[in-house]
Order: structure tokens, then sequence, then C-alpha cells
């Protein structure tokens, strides 16, 4: 007993000594401040004298301070922010003190910048890029560059202290640039080649221009069409270079021989020719600062320098009926390889000379010899070099005003309309002043059809026709007589025009983007386009077939399009966005669809079909909106930007993920639901004369398939019309397939010039639909911004989303350009979820129906079903009070009954494993209450 008195005692003696050595408080000294210099160097020493030390522990500062306890007086390697310290008596805890400072930062975030030049200055593809710290605090920096992976590890790479870098080849490069702290930003940059793919010359023709005789006998002027008509305007500055060499081979095996001559050709130049020998094959190789090069090959033909001339005999003037029908012989000014003067001698059959004419230069032609008989004549023409050529004409035979085509061929030409063509027709037979006859179309309408030209020997030349359509030509010599002549368009024309401006965005790392335009144009007539940024400067022109423009800093670019062909200019334009450093990918079109069946019902799968820009490659996953992060499903790892999920489930909602190259993510919602009838985003009627643009709403994932009258004429969104002409009017109808045949809407509209200006019937335009649950009534409201011709609402109420019932009709405003607002209230909604949608129709029968919005009334009890989805046992439970019986049924998205009974147990099995997967639907019914639930069976 004394021990135990003992111990206890000795404990509290040593207690009380402990406690004498620690202060009733701590006095600190003023703590010693370390700025951070680097994201995360910051430091920081506290003083604190007690006898047997202190304990220091952070309690409060930036996220992911220390937590730990330490005896030693400083802390480094922290954020800068505020900190709170508590100094501790190391004998005894509970006396302590605080304090609180702030550790500053001076680190400024490395930026960079990096720009391409110097491209291909070595006659190579090779350029210099530079690398410039636009921002930054901590030096000395070092740089890598590299291609492929822009995220790569960065202890793969090897850096150094120049920011200058020279590329060997055309490609992307990454650039990462480095502080001494070792953080880095990453960018890419492109080296693009300046030229045209295959840049070449594609054909040659010949010219004597100013040679005389003498120099003629060797040599030639050849002119060149350098690729698809690419103006000399288009060129780099640095243009290129043509030579050209005797070809000593064939085209078959080419044998480079003498170097004829050399030509440099730039953005400003305008001559094309070429002064080489005559009589020989030749070789034109296009060469470019890249190295490379491309060769045409010419092989000699007399022909194609041989003299030529261009004559016509042709019925001229009227004459009365029983007349002989009088002729005019016709020199026309399209001579070519002539050295003027040029001496003409006119022969009828019999020999006699009949005229002559001396033509001293080309103002002296064309000319023409009046009041010919019908006879066969012979022309003979003599240049100064005294080469001739001969020409035999004759007048037509048979029955007079019975006119025929004898030939036709279909061409681009000055069409000017994407997905037609035009047509050189050759109409002959025996009237008077046939020369002069006009022709007119009478049908399909008694209009022209795009220009008519006419030269004097009965060719015709139409523009904007429709292939495998048939036209029928009026043609009216002027003194009273009219011949009909039908002309058929042949229906599979490989020449129809094709006109197209597409560009896209290649997203770099780093907030720049290449924008790379495809273009395309057959027809005639110069062909150009140009890309300006937000305000207004242009940073690229360019023509067919388009090129690379690289290095764009972010913004939004519009790329205008300008079309001088035979007659009007016209012009189109389109934008595309470059995302700026530190964005993720954009959506800029979603829409999510149930698909139908050929008559137009609904099915119980959809589509969710997108598109979006973003660092490439790009890869999307998508899960249903209910689901958690961990049931996110790839779709792919590799997406252009365009994407189409099928089969997904009608009346839900998924979650789409997009993740880019650059480690950036963007998520967003499509929900699966009806999509309306679309109508033609063309509001007025066109005028006559005045460009016109027939579109319907550009769709993700859609073909668009246009006809006239029932003819097909175009698989282009939009129809342009340079300028409106009354031959144009008639109905159009488009169909629009969009996710491979999902759903199919049909657009059809009229068009007619005679009520230019006019308003185009569409169906009402909502701007709001809501529906609120107000105590035991639902109120809808709707309201309209526009209404043309428009005539009543339906709404219609479902307990399952799939079965509808009209429960109320409201009469619309028939025409109003102003706001209308509109709300009716449904004071009997069943149990559980009520469905509402607003079915807008027009005079015309069209109709739109608004999206789906829910309200709930709920009952006396509370259903669940578990697990959703399910694969072999779905459980029903019934919360509620009472005993009466509830009638539970599983029914298909077509609404069959495959499973039925009628319990009053408060939990229910019900088996699906012997059934397809897919979705399905749990109705409960008791009393006055339906309560309809979805379910999954996998």
């Amino acid at each position: 007993m004394k021990k135990i008195y003992l111990t206890i005692f000795t404990a509290i003696l040593l207690m009380a000594n402990v406690f004498a050595q620690c202060p009733g408080s701590i006095a600190l000294s003023p703590t010693t401040v370390s700025p951070a210099s680097c994201p995360s160097n910051g430091s920081f020493t506290i003083n604190a004298t007690v006898g047997t030390g202190v304990v220091y522990q952070i309690t409060n500062g930036p996220t992911g301070f220390p937590t730990g306890a330490q005896n030693t007086p400083t802390f480094s390697a922290l954020l800068p922010g505020t900190y709170t310290v508590k100094v501790s008596c190391q004998a005894n805890l509970a006396i302590f003190t605080t304090t609180t400072f702030t550790i500053p930062s001076t680190y400024v975030q490395v930026a960079a910048n990096s720009v391409v030049s110097n491209v291909c200055s070595a006659n190579a593809p090779n350029a210099t890029i530079t690398t410039t710290v636009t921002a930054g605090s901590s030096s000395p920096f070092t740089y890598a560059y590299w291609q492929g992976d822009p995220a790569i590890a960065d202890g793969s790479l090897t850096y150094s202290s120049s920011n200058i870098y020279t590329a060997s080849a055309f490609g992307t490069y990454n650039v990462r640039t480095k502080d001494a702290c070792g953080v880095f930003v990453t960018q890419q940059v492109t080296v693009a080649n300046p030229y045209p793919d295959n840049l070449c010359v594609t054909s040659v023709y010949f010219s004597n221009e100013t040679l005389n005789c003498a120099q003629l006998q060797n040599s030639i002027w050849s002119r060149f069409v350098l690729g698809n008509n690419i103006p000399f305007s288009l060129l780099p500055t640095t243009g290129i270079d043509i030579d050209v060499y005797i070809n000593t081979g064939t085209c078959a095996s080419p044998v480079q021989g003498a170097l004829v001559s050399t030509q440099h050709y730039d953005n400003t130049s305008s001559n094309n020719s070429i002064l080489v020998p005559r009589g020989v094959n030749l070789l034109y190789v296009v060469r470019t600062p890249c190295g490379t090069s491309c060769t045409y090959c010419y092989t000699y033909n007399p022909a194609n320098s041989a003299f030529s001339q261009n004559a016509y005999l042709v019925a001229k003037g009227c004459v009365p009926a029983g007349n002989p029908i009088t002729y005019s012989l016709i020199i026309d000014q399209n001579v070519f390889f002539a050295t003027f003067p040029i001496n003409y001698v006119i022969k009828n059959s019999a020999g006699t000379v009949v005229a002559t004419y001396t033509a001293n230069s080309l103002a002296d032609l064309a000319h023409e010899f009046t009041g010919l008989q019908a006879d066969t004549y012979t022309m003979t023409a003599t240049d100064a070099c005294l080469k001739q050529s001969i020409a035999t004409l004759s007048p037509p035979t048979g029955t007079p005003n019975q006119l025929a085509v004898v030939y036709s061929e279909t061409y681009t030409g000055c069409t000017s309309i994407e997905g037609r063509t035009s047509l050189k027709v050759l109409i002959q037979g025996v009237m008077a002043n046939f020369a002069n006859a006009i022709a007119t179309i009478v049908a399909p309408s008694p209009t022209l059809v795009g220009t008519t030209y006419q030269n004097p020997n009965g060719f015709y030349d139409i523009q904007n026709l429709i292939p495998g359509a048939t036209y029928y030509f009026e043609i009216d010599n002027l003194c009273g007589q009219k011949v009909t002549v039908p002309v058929v368009v042949p229906s599979t024309v490989p020449q129809i025009l094709v006109e197209h401006t597409f560009g896209t965005v290649q997203q770099l790392c780093g907030g720049a983007g290449n924008i790379i335009v495809d273009a395309a144009y057959n027809g005639w007539g110069s062909f150009t386009y140009q890309i300006t940024n937000s305000v207004g400067t242009v940073v690229g022109t360019g023509g067919t077939p388009g090129g690379t423009y690289s290095n764009l800093p972010a913004g939004t670019y519009t790329i205008t399009t300008t079309v001088n062909g035979c007659a009007a200019v016209y012009s189109y334009s389109s934008q595309v966005t470059i995302l700026p450093g530190g964005s993720g990918p954009q959506i800029i079109k979603k829409l999510g669809v149930i698909c139908e069946d050929a008559a137009g019902n609904p099915t119980g799968t959809g589509s969710a079909i997108f598109s979006f820009i973003g660092a490439k490659d790009l890869k999307v996953d998508y899960k249903l909106s209910s689901q958690p992060d961990a049931d996110y499903i790839n779709l792919t790892n590799a997406s252009d930007g365009s994407e189409t999920i099928g089969g997904l489930l009608a009346n839900t909602s998924y979650t789409i993920r997009i993740t880019d190259n650059c480690g950036k993510s963007t998520v967003s919602e499509i929900a699966i639901g009806r999509l309306s009838p679309l109508a033609t985003t063309s509001r007025a009627q066109p005028c006559p004369g005045v460009p016109y643009t027939l579109a319907v709403p550009d769709m993700v994932d859609a073909t668009y398939t246009w006809k006239k009258n029932g003819v097909p004429i175009s698989t282009n969104r939009e129809i342009i019309f340079p300028s409106y002409s009354a031959g144009d009017n008639g109905v159009y109808v488009c169909t629009v397939s969009i996710a491979g045949g999902c759903v199919t809407r049909t657009v059809t509209v009229t068009l007619n010039s005679l009520f230019c200006g006019q308003m185009i019937s569409l169906p009402i335009r909502l701007s709001e639909f809501t529906v609120q649950k107000i105590g035991n009534s639902a109120k809808i409201s709707w309201s309209t911004e526009e209404e043309i011709n428009s005539s009543y609402f339906n709404i219609e109420r479902s307990i399952d989303g799939i079965n509808w019932n009209t429960i109320a009709t409201v009469n619309a405003a028939n025409n109003s350009s102003q706001r209308i607002d509109y709300s009716i209230a449904d004071n009997a909604p069943v149990k559980g979820i009520n469905y509402y949608r607003l079915k807008s129709v027009d005079r015309d029968t069209k109709y739109t129906y608004s999206p789906v919005k829910t309200a709930l009334f709920k009952s006396a009890y509370t259903i669940e079903v578990a697990p959703n989805p399910a694969k072999n046992i779905v459980h029903v439970y019934i919360a509620k009070t009472g005993t009466q019986a509830a009638k539970v049924q599983l029914l298909n998205v077509n609404g069959t009954v495959i499973y039925n009974t009628t319990s009053s147990q408060s939990h229910i099995q019900i088996d699906v494993s012997g059934i397809s997967k897919g979705l399905y639907f749990v109705k409960v019914m008791e009393a006055d209450t339906v309560t309809v639930l979805r379910v999954v069976v996998e």
C-alpha cells in the first residue's frame, strides 16, 4: 500500500516539473518570408523560444498545404497565398499561439508563340520555326521540337537553349517551351507547302502573235494553261519556274533534250506566252522553290498550228411566201495562225468568182456577202505567208419550215446553278431569215432558261437546263413564221456544274489552327475565294482546288466565294472557327431523333447526331444521362468531327463527352425525341432578275434530294439562283434523309416570281412552350414570334409518352409578326407523369410538334422499378396506403402487353429472362391512378 502511494506522489511531482518548463504564453519573433519565384517554392521561418522546444504546424493555407507538425521553424516548397501557423509548447501542446501571414508570388507563367518562315528557302521542303517567349519570369528558357503526340511525356523530350528549329519536311510540329521552374507550354505549328499539289501545265495552244512570215518558219508562240485555270494572282510571292525542253522521245517514253526557254512567273505576272520551236515535241517542266516538279508532254500536230478560217452560209432576209430564200456568206472574225493581209475569193458551183475581199487586220473581220442565191460556194483564203484555207459552203435542203435538231452536246458552260448543265444544240432546216431567228422555250415554261446565244448557222447555247427534261423551242424568224422543235437534255449528263467551297479547321494545341479549303468549279469564268478574320482582314485567297492556310490565330473566319461567270457576278460565304488556347472541343450542331418506319410512325430507338470542332484526333464517349460516369461507352478514338450514334432509347437523354488531342474535354446532352416537320429557310417569294437562294435547314448527317416539277435537279442543301427568272418558277420538293434513313422529311414549296416579295406559307414559329403544375391542374403556356397563315393549336397529352390524345384546341392568330402568348389549363390530369406536346397547324395543313414537357401528379403511393437496366427479374415495389388491388403490366415499345397481373401485394416480380433486349414499360393502374415507368432489359 505504501508503494502505491509513493508511485502516485512521484508522478505528480514529475508532472509539476514539466508544466513548470512551459511559459503561460508564447512570444514570436518576426517571421521571415521568401516569395514564390516558381509556382511552389515559397518559404517562411518562424522563431519562438520556449524552454522545452516548440512544435510548428500549418493549420490553414492554399489547397494542398502540408498538414504535419514539425520541430523546425522553416517551411519550404509552398504555394503563394495566406497561411495560418500554430506554434505550440512541445512539453504542453495546450499552450500555443498562432500567426497569419502571406507568401507573395513573383512568378509569371511562361507563354510563347512560334512562327514559320523561310518555307522552301533552299529548294527543298524545309522551313524555320522560331519561338518567342511572350511572358514568363523564370529564365533561362529551353525548347523542344518534335512531330507526333503533342501530349507526350516531358521526360522523353530533348531540350536545347535554341529557340530556332529547322523543319526538314512538311507537317505539323509541336513546340514545347519550358522555364527554369520546370513549367512548360505546348504549341503546334504547321509547315505547309504553299503550292497546290501537282501544280502542272495542263494544256497548251499556239498563236502567231507578232511573228512575221520568216520567223513563223521555225518559231511559234505557245500559251499554257496552269492547273485548272489557276490564275497567276493565286501563286505564292516566290512564284514558279517553267522550263521548256525539246522532247527527243515520245510522251510514253520522254527524253529531255535541249533547253528551249526558262520563264519565271509570280503573282504579278500576266503574260503566259513562251516562244518555242515550231514542229517539235516539247516538255513543259514546272519547278517551285519547294523542289516539286511536274511535267507536261506536248506531241507536235500540224493541225494545231494550221491556218484555218470560220465561214457560214445562212438564210438571211425576209422574202415573200413562195419566193426563193436569199443567203448571206459570213466570214467570222475568228481566224487562226494567219498573217495579215488575208485575201478571200468566193466562187459559185460553176466556178465563177462572185466576190472578193481583203482583210488587212483583225478589225476588218467579220465580213458579210449578202443576197446570194441557193448554191454551193467555195471560199479560198490566202494569207501574207501564202498559206491557204479552203471552205466549201452549201445551203440546207428540205421542205421549208420543217426544222429539226441535228446535233446537241452538254457542257458546263455558263451554267450558274449546281447540278444543272448547258446545252449546245444545232437546229437546221429551210427557213427564210433563219440567221436572225429568235428561240424561245415555250414548254415547260414560256420563257428563256438562262442565256441563249445563237450562231448564225443555227447553233443555240442554253444554260441552267435540268438533266432529263424536255424543252420545246419556238423558232420565230421575225417574218411571220414560227416552228416548234422539241429538245431533250440527256438524263445522265457528266457535264453538270460542280461548284462548292468547303472550309474545315485543323485545330492545333496552343490556340492556333489551319484552315483547309476544298474548292471545285468546272464552269466558265473565274472562281475565287478569300478568307477574312472577324475584323475583315484578308488572311488568305485562292481558287480551285483550294489550299491550306496555316498557323492562324483563334477566331471566326469567313470564306467568301465569288464567281464571275459569263453573266452576273455572284457570291456566297460560310464560316469556320479556330478555338482559343485552353478551350476544349465545341459542339457546333447536335440533334436527337426517334427513328420512324416507312409510314412515319416512331419506333422505340433513335439516333444522336452531332458535329464538333477541336484538335484531332477526337475521342467520343457516351452514356445514358441517368448513369454514372463509370458507364461511359467509347464510340471512337479517331473521330473526324461528325458522328452518329444509332440504336439509342427513344424519349431519353444521353450525355456525350468529347476529348481532343490536347487532353481537353467537353460534355453535352442530347435528348432523343420526335423530329418536327421541316420548312424552307427562304421566307419570301423570289423576284425576277434578283439573286435568290432556296434552302432547307442545315441538318447533321443528312442528305438532300431536290426535284423541280418531279425532275431531280440537285443534291445540295441550297439551290442558288444568281439571277432568278420566270423559267425557274415551279414546285420544288426536297427530301431530307437523316442518319442514313432513320428519319425522312419532305419539304414542298411553290416558287412563283409573279408574287415577288410575298411571304411563303410556313409552319408557325414557336418561341416558348412550358407546362407548370398549379395545385391539381397543369397550366400549359406557349408563345409565337411570328405566324403566317396559321390555323389552330392542338394540345395533346399522353400517359406513356407514346400514345397521344387531343385534350384541347385553340385557334391561332392566322397572321402576325409580333409575339402572341397563349395558355390553357388541364384540370383533369391523371395521377403519375403527364406528357404534353403542342401541335401547331397552318391553313395548308402543315404542322409542327413542340418539344415534350411533363408534369407529375403524385398519388397516395409511390412505385419503384429495380434493377434498371434488368437482366432476369424486374422487381416492382408499390408503397401505398390501403389494400386496394393494382393492375400491373409490362409492355413493349409498340404497346403490346407482354405480362399482365392484378395484385394487392406491394412487391411484384416479373421474369424478363426470356424476352428480347430493349426498352419496355411497366404500367401500374389502380382506381384513378395510372403510372408508367421505363425499364431497359439487357
